[in-house]
């Protein structure tokens, strides 16, 4: 398992958190990287997502064509 070097300011508020609902440092802990790790995986695919669009290797439709293509069109 990794070791990670937080701010004072972070170590204060996990112990807070901690000491306001009863709750072991390391369970805050545990909840918060289980709870951020979809958001964090959510930020790198939509980083991979712009890149590929910058490159020219994906591109987007827009959504008149894709009501059109469909048969959503008014």
């Amino acid at each position: 398992m990794a070791t990670i070097e937080v701010s004072d300011e972070i170590k204060e508020h996990i112990k807070a958190l901690a000491t306001e609902f009863g709750k072991s440092e390391a369970t805050i802990l545990r909840l918060a990287l289980e709870n951020g790790m979809e958001d964090v995986e959510d930020y790198f695919r939509a980083e991979a997502a712009v890149k590929r669009l910058q490159t020219g290797e994906e591109h987007t439709i827009p959504l008149e064509e894709v009501e059109r293509r469909f048969g959503l069109a008014d």
